[in-house]
């Protein structure tokens, strides 16, 4: 059929009704895939090609004429809302003439690009975001590696490396070895997360969840700086992943604070807690950690951060977990982890 088709022969003839951005992608769509099989021979598209079909038979008979003269096999219907009441006549002339028809939804804008179209019952139902781990057996089996790992990390890292971290930091800061942090978990409940304290304890608790850190922060601890560059100070979140809490991939938790101010610049951040917080993420090997300084940078990173977490979770697989964890194991080798 490729073949023929490259040829022009087995080729249907398409008309677009409605939308007028809808067609122009449609109408590039089928130029820049001659396999498809269609032609777009017209459209109607615009406000005032609508209102004239709507206003007199004579104009209902156009394009029922225009059908006919352009051999029209199939029509693309993508109506506004306002005009969806001229859909009924649209399909009454199609189906007059044989003409196979195809809707395409008014609201078809906030449905993502891993939406799902199924049925439920008799009625045809379109669910706006796929999300592979509302699936059970995927979540069994992402909870089972999450076990193994977490326990593999606690019995063969952290009971080493406490004693020698809880040494270093009580010799480089007095305070707790422990910061402990309410965070913001799956469906939008709270919980304590646990990290290596990396800050001194007059600023740990106040100024974290005010201002980011920066490059030779003050506040940070000498120990803290190379936690939290080689990302050390994350291993106590493993006791999270061992309690339910988190998962070692998925969209990093965010502060309480962090949260309220980050909800004012994106409205769909909600939709990111329908999984369990990771300790590491998609948007963190790409570099999206933490927050800067300057506002306006700040509010870019943060739209493209949870991005991010929204295209990992509709993209969910276990391979890419895997693939997650191995990059952000050898940025953490190579010192690449862009953190402060």
């Amino acid at each position: 059929l490729k073949v023929l088709r490259k040829r022009g022969k087995n080729i249907r003839n398409l008309l677009v009704i409605g939308d007028e951005k809808i067609s122009g992608n449609i109408k590039s769509m089928v130029s820049g895939n001659p396999d498809f099989g269609y032609n777009v021979v017209g459209s109607i598209s615009g406000e005032d090609s609508i209102k004239d079909i709507e206003e007199t038979r004579e104009e209902i008979h156009k394009l029922e004429k225009l059908l006919l003269s352009e051999k029209v096999e199939e029509v693309v219907i993508a109506l506004t809302a306002d005009s969806s009441h001229l859909l009924d006549e649209i399909i009454t002339i199609c189906d007059r003439r044989a003409i196979k028809t195809h809707i395409i939804p008014d609201y078809f804008h906030h449905i993502s690009n891993r939406f799902q179209i199924s049925t439920f019952g008799n009625f045809p139902i379109i669910t706006l975001r796929r999300e592979p781990l509302d699936e059970i057996q995927k979540r069994i089996l992402k909870r089972l590696f999450d076990l193994f790992f977490s326990i593999s990390v606690i019995i063969f890292i952290l009971t080493w490396l406490y004693p020698i971290i809880f040494i270093l930091s009580k010799l480089t800061s007095p305070g707790p070895v422990f910061f402990i942090q309410e965070r913001i978990g799956t469906k939008n409940k709270r919980f304590r997360c646990y990290k290596f304290r990396t800050m001194k304890i007059e600023n740990e608790s106040v100024d974290l969840s005010i201002k980011p850190v920066v490059e030779d922060d003050p506040r940070v601890t000498r120990i803290g700086k190379f936690l939290r560059k080689s990302n050390l100070d994350e291993l106590p979140q493993f006791l999270n992943v061992l309690k339910g809490e988190m998962s070692v991939v998925g969209p990093r938790p965010h502060a309480v604070l962090y949260n309220q101010k980050y909800k004012k610049i994106v409205d769909a951040i909600r939709l990111r807690h329908n999984v369990k917080p990771g300790i590491t993420g998609w948007a963190q090997v790409h570099g999206l950690r933490g927050d800067v300084v300057d506002e306006e940078e700040n509010r870019r990173r943060t739209t493209k951060r949870i991005q991010y977490d929204l295209w990992y979770i509709e993209n969910w697989a276990f391979t890419l977990d895997i693939q997650i964890i191995l990059i952000t194991i050898w940025q953490m080798m190579r010192g690449k982890t862009r953190a402060v």
